[in-house]
């Protein structure tokens, strides 16, 4: 039995709730963090040479300490798994936010949908200013912190409204009926946003080249 059957989702959000405690507090995690915190470079270059040593490391404590599996591909849909669910982490130094991809939004539909996972859990590491702001929930139960690009075929997180929304603590879980609806309604949109601005495109360049034919 997996460590996610073996917990109801109550107890599944819980735990993922008391992560970013368990990870701030590791001994491992602050002293090998606590260097990053002098360095006087931009965010933009912080990011690029130590934002894959974090999510490494928190990844590395999360497997040795707290009962977490290792990905068994380079191509996984986490970085780690706790039972059966994903865990992607996702570090930055920057006080801008943006909308970094999270994963494959067919994947995801593919996955939770026919009950494969019980939930995609993001541990967000945030560290600007000196300062560790360590975020983690099942981000099905942000849709309108997400939105999703069928032209990548990509679901992004957008990182403004999930900041203002995790910071008031406004983590109500959703049904598994409601999460399913939510990401089918956003595959929807995005595909019928994707097909009209294909359109447009289509019809630009018929009014422009058109006559050649």
């Amino acid at each position: 039995m997996t460590a996610t059957s073996q917990m109801d989702t109550k107890n599944m959000i819980e735990f993922h709730k008391s992560l970013p405690d368990l990870i701030h507090n590791h001994p491992r995690f602050l002293s090998e963090i606590q260097p990053l915190l002098q360095i006087k470079d931009s965010p933009l270059e912080l990011g690029h040479t130590h934002g894959s040593f974090i999510e490494n490391l928190v990844s590395e404590i999360l497997i040795s300490d707290f009962g977490f599996t290792p990905k068994n591909t380079q191509r996984s849909f986490g970085d780690c798994y706790y039972g059966s669910d994903p865990l992607n982490i996702k570090s930055g130094f920057s006080d801008k936010c943006g909308q970094p991809n999270m994963c494959s939004i067919k994947r995801l539909m593919d996955k939770y949908v026919d009950g494969e996972i019980t939930g995609y859990y993001i541990l967000k590491i945030k560290i600007s200013k000196g300062q560790i702001k360590i975020h983690c929930c099942d981000i099905l139960d942000h849709p309108d912190c997400l939105s999703s690009d069928i032209g990548t075929g990509q679901i992004m997180l957008k990182e403004e409204k999930f900041y203002s929304k995790i910071d008031t603590d406004q983590n109500i879980p959703l049904s598994r009926e409601k999460k399913s609806k939510n990401l089918i309604s956003l595959y929807d949109q995005s595909f019928v946003n994707h097909m009209r601005k294909k359109e447009e495109d289509h019809k630009k360049i018929m009014e422009k080249f058109g006559h050649l034919l």
